[in-house]
C-alpha cells in the first residue's frame, strides 16, 4: 500500500525524497528526512509512519510501532492501520496484527496488498482456513499477487488439500520461476501426494535457488526419507543443520532418517538436539522416543512420549506410541487405557488399532485380542492375499476345500500349524500353503492336510483363510489353545541322524542363539544373544551341546568361548524336516525366541526359551510356562538388555536338571 494521497500536500518533495531513500536501502538518511519534516510540522501523520517503518526497518521496533500508533491517533486512515500491522507483523507479534490489518481493508477494500498481508498474519497463527480467505480476496483484486497465490497454496496443503494447493502454486511459479519458496511449498504439497519424482524435482530446484537456505535442504531431506533414501535424507538434513544449527525441524527430522538406518544412539542424539532447541515442539519429544525405544530406554522414552502428550494431548499417535513403551514394560492396564485413549480420538487409526490388539493379547484377552488382530491387515507390512475366493468367517466346510496360508514368518507358521487338524475335523479338505523349508516337516501333519510349497501352483479351493486368523475363528482362549504336541520327526530321516550322530556320551541340548534378520533389525538385535554368554553353561559336566543355528550366526562357531565345545551338524539340514530329525535326537533345547523353539515345542520337547524383556505378545507376562507349548519354559530378562543374570539362572538349571534325568 503506498501512500500516494498524502504526498501531494505540504512537504510532499522531502516525502518524496524520504521514501525513496527508503525503498534504496538508506533507512537512516530516510529516517533524518522524516525527523526534519516533524520538527517543522508535528503533526504530519504520513511523517510519523514513515519514521515509524524506517525505525522498524532498522530494528527498533518499540520506536517504530510507537511512531504508528502515535500517527493511527493523529489520522484513522488505512495506510496507518495498514503499516501498523505490518511492523507488528514483522516484530513477532502476529496477533496484535490482526485488528490493524482488518482495519485497513475496511477502510480501503480495494488493496490487494493488504489481503495479502492480513493472509500471511493469519497463516502464521495458524488460522489456515481465514488465511486461505484472505489470500482468495487478495487474489480476486489482483490474479497475479505472487505472494498470495505461494500463500493460498501453502494454507491450502496445511488443510490437507495438497490437491488444491497445486495449481496456485503452479501459477505462482509461471509468474515466478525463481521463487524458491513457492518450489519448497510445491514440493511439500507434491509431497503429500505420493508424487514423489515430482517432490524431488521441486525441491531439488528450491535448493538450487538458494542453497544457503537451510529449509530448503530440510525439504529436500523429507522428499528423500519418503523416498526411502534414507542415507540421502540424513545428508540432506545435515547440510540444513551445517547452515543453521539452530533449525530444530532438521534435527528432528534427521532423528527420524538415522532411525530408519538403524542408527539408534545417533538418532537420540538427533532429537534430543531438537527437543533442546524446540522444547515446545511435540513431534521433537515424539521422535526423541522413538528413537530411546530400541535402545531399550524404556523409562525415558515413556517420559518423552508424555512430554509430547503434554504438548499436543489430542494427538492419537502419541497416546498409541505410549501405549507401546507401557505395554515393553509389561505395564498392561496403563498401556491399554492409552491405547483407548487414541482410539477414542481415532477410532480409525491403524497403528493404534494392531498395537491396542497386541496388548490385548499379550494380556491373555484373547476374545477382544484376536478380533482386534485383525486390523494388521491394514499396516505395511501385511497385505492381504489377492485370491478370488472367499474368505472362510466360521461357516461350515463339510465337503468343501479351504486353502490356510500364512502371513508372517516360519515360526508363526510353525505356531499355528496345529490349527489345521481342526480345520480338518469340521470336514474341509485343507490345503496348507507354507515356505518351502517346512513343507517337508508339515506334510506330517495330522488331518489329513495336503502341504504346498509357497510360490507352486495351488490347487482348487472354495475358500481360504490366513493362519493367524484362526485362533479368532476357533475362539481360542488360554484355557482352550489346541495345545497337544502336534509336529514329529520323520521315523526314516530320525534313524539316519540317530546314526549320523552316534552313541550317546552325556545327555544332549541343543543350542540357537539368534533370529532372523527378517522380522525387523532392532527387534532381532533384542531377541539374539552372543555366543559368549554361553560359556556359563560350559561348566555343566556330562552335557553335549548342539548347534541348531543356521544363517549367518552360525559363523559365531568359529570364535566360540573356550571350554564352550559345541557339535555343529548343520551343515547337512536342508530344511525343518531334518532338524525336527535332529532335535528328535536331543534332551532339551535352549533356545532365542525364533523358529526352532517352536519346532521343538510342537514336538513336545523340553524348551527353555531366551525371552527379551519386551517379549513377543504370544508369551504373555510374568509367567514362566506356556499355553501354547506345555514343555516350553521361559526365562526372562528382568532388565532390558541383561542376559548375564538369564545365564545365572540357567546354569542352575541346567544342573539341577543334569542331576534330576
Amino acid at each position: 500500500m503506498q501512500p500516494r494521497a498524502a504526498v501531494e500536500g505540504a512537504g510532499a518533495r522531502s516525502l518524496q525524497a524520504g521514501l525513496q531513500r527508503q525503498r534504496a536501502g538508506d533507512l537512516a538518511g530516510a529516517a533524518a528526512i522524516y525527523a526534519d519534516i516533524l520538527a517543522r510540522t508535528p503533526g504530519d501523520s504520513m511523517a510519523t509512519t514513515l519514521l515509524g517503518l524506517a525505525r522498524c526497518g532498522s530494528g527498533r521496533f518499540d520506536e517504530g510501532i510507537g511512531l504508528i500508533r502515535h500517527a493511527v491517533a493523529l489520522d484513522d486512515g488505512a495506510f496507518h492501520h495498514f503499516s501498523l500491522g505490518q511492523a507488528l507483523a514483522a516484530a513477532g507479534q502476529p496477533a496484535a496484527a490482526l485488528p490493524a490489518l482488518r482495519r485497513s481493508i475496511v477502510l480501503a477494500p480495494q488493496v490487494a496488498a493488504a489481503h495479502t498481508t492480513l493472509g500471511s498474519v493469519l497463516y502464521a497463527l495458524g488460522q489456515f482456513d481465514d488465511a486461505a480467505l484472505a489470500f482468495r480476496a487478495a487474489l480476486a483484486l489482483d490474479p497475479a499477487q505472487i505472494d498470495s497465490l505461494i500463500g493460498l497454496g501453502q494454507s491450502l496443503h496445511r488443510l490437507d488439500r495438497p490437491h488444491q494447493a497445486l495449481a496456485p502454486l503452479q501459477t505462482a511459479l509461471g509468474h515466478a520461476p525463481d521463487r524458491q519458496d513457492a518450489w519448497s511449498a510445491l514440493a511439500r504439497a507434491l509431497l503429500a501426494l505420493r508424487e514423489h519424482a515430482a517432490a524431488e524435482i521441486a525441491a531439488t530446484q528450491a535448493v538450487a535457488l538458494a542453497p544457503a537456505l537451510a529449509a530448503a535442504h530440510c525439504d529436500l531431506g523429507d522428499v528423500y526419507h519418503a523416498r526411502g533414501a534414507h542415507a540421502a535424507a540424513a545428508a540432506s538434513y545435515r547440510e540444513a543443520i551445517a547452515l543453521q544449527p539452530t533449525l530444530a525441524a532438521a534435527h528432528s527430522h534427521l532423528s527420524n532418517a538415522l532411525y530408519d538406518l538403524g542408527a539408534f544412539a545417533d538418532a537420540a542424539a538427533a532429537a534430543g538436539a531438537a527437543v533442546a532447541l524446540a522444547p515446545d515442539s511435540a513431534d521433537a519429544h515424539c521422535n526423541l522416543g522413538n528413537a530411546l525405544q530400541p535402545l531399550l530406554r524404556f523409562p525415558e522414552a515413556e517420559a518423552a512420549y508424555r512430554a509430547a502428550i503434554r504438548l499436543r494431548p489430542d494427538w492419537a499417535p502419541f497416546l498409541s506410541n505410549l501405549g507401546v513403551v507401557l505395554t515393553a514394560q509389561g505395564r498392561l492396564p496403563e498401556a491399554l487405557a492409552a491405547q483407548r485413549q487414541a482410539l477414542a480420538l481415532d477410532p480409525g487409526f491403524v497403528d493404534a488399532n494392531y498395537n491396542h490388539a497386541v496388548s490385548l493379547l499379550m494380556a491373555g484377552q484373547y476374545e477382544d485380542g484376536w478380533r482386534q488382530y485383525e486390523w494388521r491387515w491394514h499396516l505395511a507390512w501385511s497385505k492381504p492375499r489377492d485370491f478370488s475366493q472367499p474368505l472362510w468367517d466360521g461357516e461350515p466346510l463339510a465337503g468343501r476345500t479351504i486353502l490356510l496360508h500364512p502371513e508372517q514368518g516360519l515360526g508363526d507358521t510353525l505356531q499355528m500349524a496345529r490349527y489345521a487338524a481342526l480345520v480338518a475335523a469340521r470336514g474341509a479338505r485343507v490345503v496348507l500353503e507354507a515356505q518351502a523349508p517346512l513343507v517337508r516337516l508339515l506334510r506330517g501333519l495330522a488331518g489329513p492336510v495336503a502341504v504346498v510349497a509357497m510360490g507352486d501352483p495351488l490347487p482348487p479351493f472354495d475358500l481360504h483363510c490366513p493362519l493367524f486368523s484362526l485362533p479368532r475363528l476357533f475362539a481360542t482362549t488360554l484355557a482352550t489353545i489346541p495345545a497337544d504336541p502336534y509336529l514329529a520327526a520323520d521315523p526314516e530321516l530320525s534313524a539316519a541322524w540317530r546314526a549320523r550322530l552316534g552313541p550317546r556320551d552325556g545327555l544332549r541340548v541343543g543350542l540357537v542363539w539368534a533370529g532372523a534378520e527378517r522380522i525387523g533389525r532392532h527387534v532381532n538385535r533384542e531377541r539374539s544373544v552372543a555366543l559368549a554368554p554361553f560359556a556359563a553353561l560350559a561348566g555343566v559336566p556330562d552335557i553335549r551341546f548342539y548347534s541348531l543355528q543356521k544363517g549367518e550366526a552360525a559363523e559365531d562357531l568359529r570364535a566360540a568361548p573356550p571350554g564352550l565345545e559345541i557339535v555343529d551338524v548343520m551343515d547337512d539340514v536342508a530344511d525343518f524336516a531334518d532338524t525336527a530329525a535332529l532335535v528328535a535326537q536331543l534332551d532339551l533345547v535352549i533356545s532365542v525366541d525364533t523358529s526352532t523353539a517352536h519346532l521343538a515345542a510342537a514336538m513336545g520337547k523340553p524348551v527353555w526359551l531366551l525371552s527379551r524383556y519386551n517379549g513377543c505378545w504370544r508369551w504373555l507376562t510374568d509367567r514362566t510356562d506356556s499355553p501354547w507349548y506345555p514343555g516350553l519354559t521361559i526365562y526372562r530378562q528382568t532388565e532390558p538388555g541383561d542376559w548375564q543374570t538369564v545365564f545365572a539362572r540357567l546354569r542352575d538349571d541346567l544342573a539341577a536338571w543334569r542331576d534330576a534325568g
